[in-house]
């Protein structure tokens, strides 16, 4: 890829209340391109802000941008991605067919939305990369390698926190339908339904989060795998997990501590080729009550 190949919109330090609406952006890749993601470059839409890695935001960032009912696809990079963006919105987009992901909210990115979205076949439907206090709501999610994503790159304190991940409907993800890695706090993953994942319906390696009230079936591995610590896991709907599985898996595998796993709904159905069980708990100290 040429390294300096354009962003179809990029929008940079200080710009702000800038709307785009109702385009079709065609980021050029056709079926005969290799799928060769290209980060930052060839984007639908781009927004930057001033930081860096130690000391975070160092100026104005770019406020206010919001990108709605346009059609975004084919694009090498990202179809949206906001750095050090306050206050962004993605809402009632189609976004499709992106070697990255759909939508970026990366680093020092605080208090965007993305919602309402319809979002197929791209790496990653939503990414949040040292993201703060985001919604990612009333999305649809459909044939992505990951749905929702969220991670860790700075080191620093208080990242990655308060972000609701709340009802999206994720379909037949290639791997995990949701997942918060490490280094990730005080998160709320609330009423989505994540169905036929390719791993795991939900991943969760953070700590101090609430899941509760999920709908997840059909998982090719464990419903819910939980390996952080002081999480809270509650009245999730977890059915048929492990389908097509070789080895033995659960409706919900703990491996952390601390963690409350409260009334949750357990079904083992007969699509699994392994033994599944409802809840194994191989972590310390969690407190487990059943419905």
């Amino acid at each position: 890829m040429n390294e300096d190949a354009p962003n179809v919109f990029e929008i940079r330090t200080g710009c702000e209340r800038i709307t785009i609406e109702g385009l079709t952006i065609d980021g050029g890749r056709t079926a005969n391109d290799p799928n060769v993601g290209t980060h930052a470059q060839r984007c639908g839409i781009i927004a930057i802000g001033p930081y860096n890695y130690t000391d975070g935001p160092t100026g104005k960032p770019v406020e206010h941008l919001v990108v709605r009912d346009c059609v975004i696809h084919n694009c090498f990079g990202r179809g949206v991605a906001f750095y050090a963006v306050h206050d962004g919105l993605v809402a009632n987009c189609t976004i499709e067919d992106t070697c990255e992901e759909a939508v970026d909210l990366d680093h020092f990115t605080v208090a965007a939305r993305v919602l309402n979205n319809q979002i197929a076949r791209c790496r990653v439907g939503v990414e949040l990369n040292d993201a703060n206090e985001c919604w990612v709501t009333g999305n649809c999610f459909a044939a992505c390698e990951i749905g929702v994503n969220v991670w860790r790159w700075c080191k620093m304190g208080d990242l990655n926190v308060r972000n609701h991940i709340v009802d999206n409907l994720v379909l037949n993800t290639v791997g995990n339908g949701l997942q918060l890695d490490a280094g990730t706090q005080g998160n709320i993953v609330r009423g989505n339904i994540v169905r036929s994942s390719g791993r795991n319906g939900i991943t969760l390696g953070g700590t101090e989060t609430t899941i509760s009230e999920n709908v997840i079936e059909h998982s090719g591995l464990n419903g819910i795998a939980l390996g952080g610590n002081r999480n809270e896991i509650t009245r999730n709907q977890i059915s048929d997990s492990g389908v097509g599985a070789k080895q033995k898996f659960a409706g919900l595998r703990i491996r952390g501590a601390q963690n409350r796993i409260l009334d949750n709904l357990v079904l083992i159905g007969f699509g699994a080729d392994a033994p599944v069980e409802p809840v194994a708990d191989e972590g310390e100290a969690n407190t487990i009550r059943t419905p």
